[in-house]
């Protein structure tokens, strides 16, 4: 699950071939050892429906869209909070949160898979109906 969730912050082409291999080798083990199941299980379901990344950006109202996030389940989201502050130092280790600001002095929610967003939204309202 860790390696999924990685690849899905940092890109890096080989990942997705290691986590193929992880559960090529680990098929016939998995039959053996039955605790391991239900998050190898839960991972394998991950990599098959794909990871969605929601980065909530800024400040001024960040709390209400991270209320708007969590409120819900979503099994298969990544959900990563950039206050103003932390941006420049998060940006040096996901270069991709760089782009990624508030929008007209609000916090701002982008709504990503496989790196690629949606608009970004200010408002819980407008967050929750791109989620559903």
């Amino acid at each position: 699950m860790n390696l999924i969730a990685l690849s899905h912050l940092v890109e890096d082409g080989g990942r997705a071939e290691r986590i193929e291999r992880t559960f090529r080798l680990f098929g016939a083990r998995l039959e053996q050892i039955g605790r391991a199941v239900p998050m190898m299980a839960a991972a394998l379901s991950a990599w098959h429906a794909g990871l969605e990344q929601v980065v909530i950006a800024g400040d001024a109202g960040g709390d209400a869209l991270e209320r708007a996030v969590l409120v819900k389940y979503h099994p298969f989201a990544i959900v990563l909070r950039v206050p103003a502050a932390a941006q420049p130092a998060l940006a040096a280790a996901l270069p991709w949160v760089a782009a990624m600001t508030g929008v007209n002095g609000q916090a701002a929610a982008y709504v990503c898979r496989q790196f690629v967003c949606q608009q970004p939204v200010t408002s819980p309202e407008a967050l929750e109906s791109i989620r559903r």
